[in-house]
């Protein structure tokens, strides 16, 4: 199992994103997290396809994009087609994650491809999906916010 390092840009100074990006790569970061919020799943809203499109521009950074959105399926391409090398989106705000996984590993073969569950959801509801994807987030703070205390018991839920 190899490890790596993605670093969330959700609390970077946007007035020089560049500059960010350049010291996660000095830091020898191997990837950029970049938290997608639509203000409908989660509480929040943060930036989308404009921003990553600038980022996968001036970067060779992996961009891990965690979908904190509804419906994922509607956007999912155009994500692809704006650098994403990693998509996770949200077991709870998908009606049938098999579908998406599906249809990701069809038109993106290049693209790896996570599952996400919020703290308080029932890690069983994803077992199965475990074998259809490369990587699983198991929340240990609500979606939506950045700055929160870790919760514990997500490492529970965690299991190799």
């Amino acid at each position: 199992m190899e490890n790596y390092v993605s670093a969330s840009i959700l609390s970077a100074d946007m007035l020089n994103l560049g500059k960010e990006i350049e010291r996660l790569k000095e830091n020898q970061i191997d990837m950029v997290h970049f938290d997608v919020m639509d203000g409908v799943f989660v509480n929040n809203i943060t930036y989308g396809i404009p921003i990553l499109k600038c980022i996968n521009d001036i970067t060779d950074l992996t961009l891990d994009v965690h979908l904190m959105i509804t419906d994922p399926l509607k956007y999912v391409d155009a994500f692809a087609a704006s650098g994403a090398d990693i998509i996770t989106f949200h077991y709870e705000a998908c009606n049938n994650p098999k579908e998406l996984i599906s249809y990701l590993r069809k038109t993106c073969p290049n693209i790896k491809i996570g599952i996400s569950i919020k703290p308080k959801s029932d890690v069983n509801a994803i077992i199965d999906l475990n074998k259809l994807v490369d990587l699983v987030i198991v929340m240990s703070v609500e979606a939506g916010f950045s700055g929160q205390k870790f919760m514990p018991m997500a490492v529970g839920k965690i299991r190799i």
